[in-house]
């Protein structure tokens, strides 16, 4: 069977993708390691179920308005070795997809990105933060229920190891928070675009750092 070489799948993008057949596209490729099908608008929960790989460690969801926190629960517990997990804009995501992430991919996830999603709060965010011990990469893009507890959360639980922190139009944030997980974490990137709560003239502060850790 051809599809068992498979490695990487890019199908970004496939309007037309409907579930029977790309669920058994999943169960005939044992060995992927790296999926794309982001912007799948008719991809379903279905077309997902029969994922379930030991091998995958990327994963790209973005803007799958019909996949729900079933899916993504179901292959957290599937995929072991996920490392990189992208659901944003995922519309029916939330929390409950957060408290699965956190107990199954604790040891390997390292990036990923809840962004644009309203059904993640503070207390989706902290179950990750506090139980995924090598998270690098965390977006929260227009999550409109994040608030300065995320952000204490992250100084606590991940200033060791988070390097990109997206929290650009998260409206709930304070400047004092926002400058202390810059402080206190080693970021890399910390992108606070339109950020209402956060000045211009701290906002030039954090670019202007941000260039010289580069």
């Amino acid at each position: 069977d051809g599809l068992a070489d498979l490695r990487t799948v890019s199908l970004s993008g496939c309007s037309s993708l409907l579930s029977p057949a790309v669920r058994k596209a999943w169960e005939r490729a044992p060995n992927l390691e790296s999926l794309d099908v982001s912007h799948c608008h008719r991809l379903t929960d279905e077309a997902l179920s029969g994922l379930s790989s030991a091998t995958l460690t990327a994963l790209r969801l973005s803007y799958c308005p019909k996949v729900t926190d079933s899916s993504v629960c179901a292959i957290a517990r599937a995929c072991p070795r996920l490392r990189r997990l992208d659901v944003a804009g995922c519309s029916t995501i939330g929390d409950k997809a957060c408290k699965v992430i956190a107990a199954r991919l604790r040891t390997s996830l390292t990036q990923l990105d809840l962004s644009f999603l309203d059904g993640v709060s503070d207390d989706g965010v902290e179950l990750i933060a506090t139980h995924c011990t090598h998270l690098q990469s965390l977006s929260l893009e227009q999550n409109g229920q994040i608030t300065d507890r995320t952000l204490h959360t992250l100084v606590d639980r991940c200033g060791t190891v988070l390097r990109d922190l997206n929290l650009a139009f998260c409206h709930n944030l304070g400047e004092t928070s926002v400058l202390k997980v810059y402080t206190s974490c080693k970021l890399r990137n910390l992108n606070v675009t339109q950020c209402r709560g956060v000045s211009m003239q701290a906002r030039f502060f954090l670019m202007a750092s941000s260039r010289g850790k580069q």
